[in-house]
């Protein structure tokens, strides 16, 4: 997908435009603004299912990209304001906005993830143990995960170096990551960012980046942060100690980039803000060729600092890899560096060390050869694979049970990816092992990279049944790894008592053992049955009336629940409230009658208020789509009959009429069709928006269509030849398969009854 020219792309986008049921792995790689997502979100398909381990890494801008993914007009105008205005909450207050609105925002999650913890998972399994025992005899469960800390002695030397790098780090201004074009995006100009604003985050994001970059490096290994300052082949020459790496290309060397660049700042590009409220480093020729060899002066300085160092750090890893082999036998090792994994690897072979390396530069290869040696089946008994975080994700290495982390993975979603490759319910091991390096004084993570606006973000909007490890430290502050490491661990583990992140649970929860309304003997009876049941009515009393529908959705369609209430507002059709209704109104006690004259007369009511409102029967995208037909052809109405163009008119007359705004029990259209009919129509146009600058604070909505449809119309021709073949479908009285009546006053017991009421067909 990522490249239009590969073999087979133009098919798979095909294939993903028309598909009614769409299912993407490891979701989180889609929600950026790239061609690749842009080709994805063309799709059409009613069933989307995205698959991921964490919804939430960077902050809002995530959810909003899976909304995009899923469909942003499947979902409420709340929950799509809600994302909106929390993706723009300031970072000064966002901790008090998110808790503020933390019950409106869980409520929206609920409705579209799903989310299944190891302990359900593990539960059922439990509870039917025959039914998931693997071939090895194994109960298809998730392992026991136990956090294991290894220690990183550190020298008073190289302490006292450490942390002259750690000052020089903090000096950094980044100037080479700003080269090019300094403009405000044109997604964030149509949100009427402030030009001053951006240039302002950009200074301190590149700066804070630099350093980032630099204190990962240390942490990974000397060599790998030499490598970042003066390149590979001179890392290699001057540290490597007779080191051949794997790597096909050299990379890293800031100082050679900064010396390229230096005197060249970036084009000026913003259109209202004047240079000179900049600082001149930005602009000025002369400033720029001093900031970069500032810099350059510090990356030169920081890199003799690492010369000095010594070895222990890597030497102290090796060891602990040596011992986890010997004790666990298959050893997963990571890091985020490949210089660094190429040094392990030789270091290992010296010392005749079963060991191989697994990095991006071996392609799928690669990924086929760890499946071999580290997935189920594999006969390999005894390695330690050192592998980068490209093989962190997409692979079952199961056979394997002991992760451990060479750097320290700072972002939630790297550590839990990485821990994901062992800890798998067909696990061959009852227990697993992830290992993590306690890093001591300046090699130690600090809370400003630790992201923990996210955490607390995360925390609020779909963790709060998990204790989170309290991480109330300074930018400065040194973090303890045993805090980050429980936090992966409980985002994993920890049940789900409050339903968070789990749109069915409400429903489960109509068949919970103590507090459910249908025993759980009594489903699994009608599950398991073979027998049609074509309609059913119950009668109960109640204080107010109320009627509860199941419609059955067609061959395409999923069966639909509706509450409906005596006030005539529309029909409730959300799973969580219809549930909640019936709860409400199913107490203990309550009695059931037969049907009778008054009975039929409120099923006949509620079911003619029901056939009023069909549309709300539909997808919410679906309702969306016809919505905007509504508003499109009323305007070309009037533009035809203004024209004298009569063929026009009655092609578009013909048209709404099948849309179903005010439903004919003459001429019951399938509105689902007449709404597919409609999106196709709408396909090209919707192609030519995505090729424009788009709000990255909003998902694409159809309705971001009306202006190119009132601009520039569709053909009569084209519209005729769409809607020309829409079926029918029977009212929706005869396509109610179950009915639950509350009715006020005494009536008579119960007796089940078939009849050819309307609404009911004869059993």
């Amino acid at each position: 997908m990522s490249s239009p020219k590969a073999t087979g792309h133009h098919r798979l986008a095909g294939a993903i435009e028309n598909t009614d049921l769409l299912a993407i792995d490891e979701a989180h790689n889609y929600i950026n603004k790239s061609g690749r997502t842009n080709r994805v979100l063309s799709h059409y398909a009613d069933n989307v299912v995205l698959f991921t381990a964490t919804p939430i890494n960077r902050g809002a801008s995530d959810l909003l990209g899976l909304v995009e993914l899923l469909g942003a007009d499947n979902f409420s105008d709340v929950a799509l304001d809600v994302l909106r205005r929390l993706q723009r909450i300031r970072r000064s207050k966002r901790a008090d906005e998110i808790a503020r609105r933390a019950s409106a925002i869980r409520d929206e999650i609920q409705t579209f993830l799903v989310r299944r913890t190891r302990g359900e998972l593990n539960s059922i399994v439990e509870e039917s143990p025959a039914r998931y025992q693997l071939a090895s005899g194994r109960l298809a469960r998730f392992p026991d995960h136990e956090n294991r800390y290894y220690e990183l002695p550190l020298s008073k030397r190289d302490e006292r170096i450490a942390n002259k790098i750690l000052q020089l780090v903090t000096q950094l201004r980044g100037v080479s990551l700003i080269q090019k074009k300094l403009a405000l995006p044109a997604w964030q100009a149509l949100e009427e960012y402030s030009e001053a604003g951006f240039l302002e985050r950009l200074i301190k994001s590149q700066a804070g980046l630099a350093q980032h970059t630099v204190l990962d490096c240390l942490r990974s290994s000397k060599l790998a942060l030499y490598e970042h300052i003066h390149g590979t082949d001179a890392a290699i020459a001057i540290l490597g100690g007779g080191l051949k790496s794997q790597k096909r290309k050299e990379t890293g060397n800031v100082i050679k980039k900064l010396t390229e660049i230096a005197g060249r700042p970036p084009r000026w590009g913003f259109k209202s803000l004047k240079r000179e409220a900049a600082e001149s480093w930005l602009w000025d020729k002369e400033a720029h060729r001093q900031a970069c060899e500032r810099d350059a002066g510090l990356y030169h300085e920081i890199g003799e600092m690492v010369r000095q160092l010594s070895d222990d750090r890597e030497n102290w890893k090796i060891k602990k890899l040596v011992e986890l082999r010997k004790k666990n036998g298959l050893i997963i090792a990571f890091d985020s560096r490949v210089l660094t994994l190429d040094l392990f690897r030789y270091k290992l072979e010296a010392l005749g060390e079963p060991v191989t390396s697994l990095t991006g530069v071996h392609g799928q290869g690669g990924k086929r050869r760890a499946t071999a040696l580290l997935g189920l089946g594999s006969q390999t008994s005894e390695l330690i694979a050192l592998c980068s975080d490209a093989f962190s994700e997409g692979l079952n290495l199961q056979h394997a049970s002991t992760v451990i982390h060479l750097n320290t993975p700072t972002v939630v979603r790297d550590a839990e990816q990485r821990a994901g490759r062992v800890d798998r319910m067909d696990s061959a091991h009852e227990r697993v092992e992830v290992w993590w390096p306690k890093d001591r004084g300046p090699f130690a993570p600090r809370g400003r990279e630790l992201l923990r606006d996210r955490l607390t973000m995360v925390h609020a909007l779909i963790g709060g049944n998990v204790q989170m490890p309290v991480l109330d430290v300074a930018d400065d502050e040194v973090v303890d790894i045993e805090t980050i490491a429980e936090l992966v661990k409980a985002s994993r583990q920890v049940d789900d008592p409050q339903g968070f992140l789990d749109a069915f649970k409400p429903i489960r929860e109509l068949l919970a053992p103590e507090t459910g309304l249908v025993p759980a003997d009594t489903y699994d009876r009608i599950r398991r049955s073979q027998a049609a049941v074509r309609s059913r009515v119950s009668i109960i009393e109640s204080v107010e009336p109320w009627a509860f529908f199941a419609v059955n959705g067609g061959d395409r369609g999923a069966p639909r629940w509706v509450f409906l209430d005596s006030s005539g507002i529309e029909p409730v059709t959300d799973l969580g409230k219809v549930a909640e209704a019936l709860r409400q109104r199913l107490v203990p006690g309550a009695k059931s009658y037969k049907v009778d004259e008054l009975s039929t007369v409120a099923i006949e009511a509620f079911t003619h208020q029901l056939e009023g409102q069909q549309r709300l029967l539909l997808p919410r995208r679906r309702q969306r789509a016809l919505a905007l037909a509504d508003q499109v052809m009323a305007v070309w109405l009037e533009d035809a009959h203004v024209s004298g163009d009569t063929h026009r008119q009655e092609v578009l007359e013909a048209i709404s009429r099948k849309l179903g705004r005010v439903p004919d029990p003459q001429e019951p259209f399938d509105l689902r069709a007449v709404a597919d009919a409609w999106l196709q129509v709408l396909r090209p146009i919707q192609k030519a928006h995505f090729r424009r600058p788009r709000s990255k604070s909003r998902p694409w909505l159809l309705q971001d269509l009306k202006d190119d449809l009132l601009g520039e119309p569709i053909p009569t021709a084209k519209l005729e030849l769409a809607f020309r073949s829409v079926p029918m479908l029977p009212p929706v009285g005869k396509r109610i398969v179950a009915t639950i009546i509350g009715l006020p006053g005494p009536k008579e017991e119960l007796v089940p009854r078939r009849n050819n009421q309307p609404g009911f067909r004869p059993q």
